[in-house]
């Protein structure tokens, strides 16, 4: 396999130089870094590469990778993702024939050294939790910036994320994540489907119906916050039982879902799939009312809860913990 690299530092002056460098040597596999662009910013000739699948995670100005597949090593579209602890748009990932490849910009260690530090430290322990447990993890890339993105919409975008060839499937909805999370398995088959500390969501009624009809769903000092403007927010009501180190490495993870019309719709269920599930419910929740979740849990999915100790983000503060939670739910 050939495996290819390359610090573009501004892809919209190189867009002519980089496809005639992919027409001349054809690598397998390219890696992208330093992008500084969006991916409207890029030519459709660049975005769809002839041979290639493709992935462009950037932003104006700053940052940014891509990552390339050539299509005769995957005849489906990889599973490109970005784990957690992506931030600034710095690493995108996917399996190709059996490999895990990412294409990583690590942040400047001479302007925040310690930031440099936490990411290496986030990337050496990427999914190590279920990888030594002998499990693959994937991370999807949600529609979190379409505001007018459907309910529909962001199951089809973890759908997506799913390789083909990936039979044995539990997927892990966290969060408001949940009200996309039964709409996976009637698009694609799965093992199981498991609710973190997530919302369950209501046939016939929306977020905001269900809000208004059980109000004790949330915390109500949670309501109307945004952790992303605010540290002491994150840090109270998402990142309060992490150690201070962690608390600082999730601090740079935050980014808000401005998913409206997926709040706002009626649950497009008419019946509930037929897979086994499964509810996460972490103690000291500061945002999903752990008494609500323990309810619905039980009278929706009819099951009884596993209880974790700590915040609302196990997968941030305890991810050895959640690890053999989930292990347990799925054996």
């Amino acid at each position: 396999m050939k495996i290819a690299t390359w610090n573009v530092n501004g892809i919209r002056a190189r867009q002519a130089q980089a496809l005639e460098w992919l027409a001349r040597e054809r690598p397998d596999v390219v890696c992208l870094q330093e992008l500084k662009a969006t991916p409207e910013q890029i030519q459709a000739a660049l975005w769809e590469a002839e041979g290639y699948w493709a992935c462009w995670h950037g932003g104006r100005a700053y940052s940014g990778v891509a990552l390339l597949v050539r299509r005769e090593l995957a005849e489906q579209r990889p599973a490109f993702a970005h784990p957690d602890f992506d931030f600034e748009q710095r690493i995108v990932a996917a399996e190709v024939a059996g490999v895990t490849v990412a294409s990583v910009y690590v942040p400047n260690g001479g302007k925040d050294f310690d930031a440099k530090v936490r990411f290496l430290e986030a990337l050496e322990g990427w999914a190590a939790e279920f990888e030594r447990r002998g499990h693959r993890t994937i991370v999807p890339t949600l529609p979190i910036n379409e505001p007018e993105a459907s309910a529909l919409r962001y199951a089809e975008a973890i759908v997506q994320t799913l390789p083909d060839d990936a039979g044995d499937v539990v997927v892990v909805a966290h969060s408001a994540s949940g009200l996309f999370l039964p709409l996976v398995p009637i698009r694609r088959q799965v093992r199981q489907i498991v609710f973190l500390a997530a919302v369950i969501p209501k046939i016939g009624a929306s977020l905001i119906d269900q809000f208004r009809a059980e109000p004790h769903m949330m915390n109500p000092e949670w309501i109307g916050k945004d952790p992303t403007a605010s540290e002491e927010i994150a840090m109270r009501f998402l990142f309060h039982d992490c150690s201070p180190e962690i608390a600082q490495w999730a601090l740079t993870t935050r980014r808000l879902m401005y998913a409206q019309r997926a709040y706002t719709e009626l649950c497009p269920l008419d019946r509930w799939p037929c897979v086994p599930s499964a509810y996460i419910v972490c103690a000291d929740d500061r945002t999903v009312a752990p008494a609500w979740s323990k309810s619905a849990a039980r009278e929706r999915l009819g099951v009884e809860p596993i209880e974790l100790s700590g915040g609302h983000c196990p997968h941030v503060s305890r991810p050895a913990d959640l690890a053999d939670a989930l292990l347990a739910i799925s054996l």
